[in-house]
């Protein structure tokens, strides 16, 4: 029997730097019993845009996105993500965010609305945000930066020809304290060359929800 494709590929960065379970073991023991094969795990060897192009090349879900190794994905993920994609318009999903150590998890980020103005100054997408794989795919053709850059530059490209970008505003990301800087940063961008590149000649007054 051919296996189904899962609904979403995460694609891993980086590393654990103290031996801690990644998103990979805490996520799959989390969802084994009511989401099996609803995801797959993609490891990224590099930072630069090579390799993440490579990353996505390989992916197989309706969705993709990045995860840090050291951060944690919530339990209940797929309870909050599988309506969401499931949506035929839906091209963009975010999620709010916030960071843990070990004294407990802390500094909730509750994101806005999808604003196409707001992202060309800051990525406050960050994490967690999954795209349609497709439209993720032919999008890091064009992108030409490394690192948070990539990122940055992929959400622009992505979010101005998705049909439509959905915010689920719940905390279903955390982000670990000791997480290397710019990694799925929410900060603007010191390069923005790649950014403004990104968007030239093309308008982002597209009204989204």
């Amino acid at each position: 029997m051919e296996q189904a494709s899962p609904h979403v590929s995460f694609i891993i960065l980086g590393e654990t730097s103290n031996g801690d379970p990644s998103p990979v073991a805490l996520s799959a023991s989390a969802f084994v019993e009511h989401a099996a094969g609803a995801f797959e795990w993609i490891r990224c060897e590099g930072e630069d845009a090579a390799a993440r192009r490579d990353a996505l090349s390989r992916a197989r879900g309706t969705f993709v996105a990045f995860i840090d190794a050291s951060d944690r994905l919530h339990p209940d993920l797929w309870t909050y993500v599988e309506g969401a994609t499931a949506g035929p318009d839906v091209d963009v999903i975010y999620t709010d965010q916030d960071t843990f150590d070990d004294n407990g998890y802390r500094d909730p980020f509750l994101k806005p609305a999808f604003s196409p103005e707001r992202l060309l100054a800051q990525n406050y997408l960050g994490r967690l945000t999954m795209y349609r794989t497709a439209l993720a795919v032919e999008a890091a053709a064009y992108c030409t930066g490394n690192g948070d850059i990539f990122e940055h530059e992929l959400a622009l490209r992505v979010t101005h020809a998705a049909r439509l970008v959905l915010h689920l505003g719940r905390i279903l990301y955390h982000r670990a304290a000791e997480a290397t800087p710019g990694q799925g940063d929410v900060s603007a961008a010191d390069d923005v060359e790649p950014l403004n590149t990104a968007l030239e000649e093309q308008q982002i007054g597209r009204a989204h929800v």
